[in-house]
């Protein structure tokens, strides 16, 4: 009765969908390129403790002059790194989106709200989310192609094309022509993007960026592929370095780095010679590391969320599932509510429980 799809039989399958939908939200992965700003995404996560203390280190660190400025935010596949990233983005912007992620911390983190507010305050009008899905390609053609996508979906249509456009698509066309270009020019036109948002005047502006690289691990495994190529190319992982410290070196609320990946950055190195894993070793200390993976009560929060009966369950089977999920509420370690178990219904509360700590390494969080 509890695993209602279990045996596969077309009646049963009826009887599924008439009696439970699912949330769709919960049913694919989050971009975090083509989910952040949002509404969805921040209506639907789930800010764990682990999100709100994660947020708060960042949010501290972006709105001090001196903070740590850049992170690496490190988790296995499914863990829930590119939802949050997309959550975050959306409360360091300034737009409506903005508002709702803040009402949803003081409802659900009403004692870490003020502070956290507080400092996010500091930050002016926000920043620009910069957010890109990385991709097996060079470092600075991918962040340039970012960055004007984002300053392009951030300007106003009407009107001649400020002056940072043009110098992103020389940059960019420099970059196709001859595969070459200073590490120096890359960060001199994130400056540039930086002072341009900084003084519009727009309402729809920001005082600075936010840069997310997401799936990060697929540049890293290109520029070791670079490297081990040619011993002495390693440029783009000393343009991460010039990145960070462009990072460091801003004023409080101007710029902020971010890579999300599957393990360390000097993990992506195995394959080099030992000079040149010292030296990614040396950059990836430039980051200060966020290990994010959601414990199993996480999970189960998730599940409730996602399940949604219908008004045709019968009420019988609620009265009975009511019943043993408060004896399981009682014998379990987890500590769940048992509103929460509750929610869970069809699937036995053991059964919610064991999900994550069985599956969780193979399959995500949507799956």
């Amino acid at each position: 009765m509890f695993l209602l799809a279990t045996t596969a039989t077309q009646t049963h399958k009826k009887m599924a969908k008439a009696l439970i939908n699912i949330n769709k939200s919960f049913q694919r992965s989050t971009s975090l390129e083509s989910d952040y700003l949002s509404n969805d995404v921040v209506s639907n996560f789930i800010i764990s403790n682990l999100g709100i203390e994660t947020l708060g280190r960042i949010v501290s660190g972006a709105s001090s002059p001196k903070g740590n400025k850049s992170w690496s935010i490190i988790g296995p596949y499914g863990s829930g790194k590119s939802s949050f990233s997309a959550f975050l983005t959306s409360y360091l912007s300034v737009d409506d989106v903005s508002k709702a992620a803040q009402r949803k911390i003081n409802k659900f983190w009403p004692n870490q709200a003020k502070a956290i507010q507080k400092e996010r305050r500091s930050l002016g009008r926000g920043l620009l989310p910069v957010p890109i899905t990385c991709e097996r390609s060079p470092l600075n053609l991918v962040l340039l192609k970012g960055l004007r996508k984002a300053l392009e979906g951030n300007a106003s249509t009407s009107g001649k094309k400020p002056k940072i456009f043009h110098e992103i698509d020389r940059a960019i066309n420099e970059v196709n022509a001859s595969h070459t270009l200073l590490d120096s020019s890359v960060i001199s036109i994130f400056n540039s993007a930086i002072t341009y948002l900084h003084k519009s005047k727009s309402d729809s502006q920001k005082d600075g960026i936010c840069l997310i690289l997401d799936e990060f691990g697929k540049c890293l495994e290109w520029a070791a592929q670079s490297s081990s190529m040619n011993s002495s190319d390693n440029n783009d992982i000393y343009l991460l370095q010039k990145l960070a410290e462009a990072a460091g070196r801003t004023t409080a609320g101007k710029f902020i780095l971010m890579t999300v990946q599957h393990q360390g950055i000097e993990e992506y190195a195995e394959s080099l010679t030992l000079k040149q894993q010292k030296e990614w070793h040396k950059i990836s200390g430039r980051f200060e590391i966020v290990p994010y993976l959601e414990s199993p009560q996480h999970l189960v929060h998730l599940i409730s969320n996602a399940i949604h009966l219908t008004k045709n369950a019968p009420k019988t089977w609620l009265k009975r599932s009511g019943r043993i999920v408060s004896r399981a509420a009682k014998i379990t370690s987890q500590k769940l509510p048992v509103s929460v178990l509750q929610n869970c219904f069809p699937l036995c509360p053991s059964v919610a429980m064991m999900l994550g700590p069985l599956f969780r390494r193979d399959i995500g969080q949507n799956e």
